[in-house]
């Protein structure tokens, strides 16, 4: 615990000088013998979170501290972005819309807009969406790499919620290409028998996928699929626009 805070200290105290501040004034400041100072220089210089003057020698901000920013900001952005695109859909349709986005491995729900009348199901913020059944989580996780497709779905535990759940990891992987080929992916009463919902990816400024928007589908609802996925690309599209997103 004391390396953290020392370290915490260490770049609070960088944070203050824009030209950078030398290894004996940081030792000094934080009141720390010069080879634990240059030890955790070191440790977070080599992972890009402090960098070091080629000439001056003296340590300032790495490119590694902007990159966290830049991810809590664009997760931010997502949703005060995303609201009053979430609420056009929602009232357009009569459903519940959500957003979720990829964190730690995870797609979670982070916000909802519910503009149905009479209708009370919610999907809860904070809720961590099952790649193998879930639309929302399976247009997200699509789009990812090989690798981090195979982690995500190997530490799943799946779970038959309905008779039309998909419990295998090969169907899975199938229905992920599926996804990715025709842009939007569908939970057809895979979570919840009378339930389907329709997601549609969301990508950052680098065009990488991020996040999903998904429309629930409550009961017998009739509505012309090729027209429902126009509009969900198309409010993703909009959202990924102002992350920064320019389509090739």
């Amino acid at each position: 615990m004391q390396t953290v805070e020392r370290t915490l200290s260490l770049l609070e105290y960088l944070s203050e000088f824009k030209d950078g501040v030398g290894v004996n004034e940081i030792s000094n400041h934080l009141d720390l013998p010069l080879s634990t100072t240059h030890r955790l220089l070191t440790a977070l210089k080599n992972n890009g979170y402090v960098s070091q003057d080629y000439l001056t020698r003296r340590y300032s901000l790495g490119i590694g501290v902007l990159t966290l920013a830049v991810k809590l900001l664009n997760e931010m952005d997502i949703v005060q972005i995303a609201k009053p695109m979430l609420s056009e859909l929602s009232t357009k349709y009569g459903q519940l819309v959500y957003i979720s986005v990829l964190k730690n491995n995870k797609v979670i729900c982070v916000d909802m807009v519910n503009n149905a009348k009479n209708m009370r199901y919610f999907v809860q913020i904070g809720t961590s969406m099952p790649t193998y059944c879930a639309a929302s989580a399976k247009a997200v996780v699509a789009y990812q790499d090989e690798d981090l497709i195979n982690n995500i779905i190997d530490n799943e535990k799946f779970y038959p919620f309905t008779k039309r759940t998909i419990t295998s990891k090969d169907m899975v992987i199938e229905e992920l290409k599926k996804v990715e080929n025709q842009g939007y992916a569908i939970c057809d009463e895979e979570m919840e028998e009378g339930v389907q919902a329709i997601a549609t990816p969301i990508r950052d400024r680098e065009g990488k996928v991020v996040a999903s928007v998904t429309l629930m589908l409550m009961g017998k609802y009739h509505y012309n699929l090729e027209q429902l996925v126009f509009d969900m690309k198309e409010t993703s599209l909009s959202i990924s626009r102002y992350l920064g997103y320019i389509q090739s």
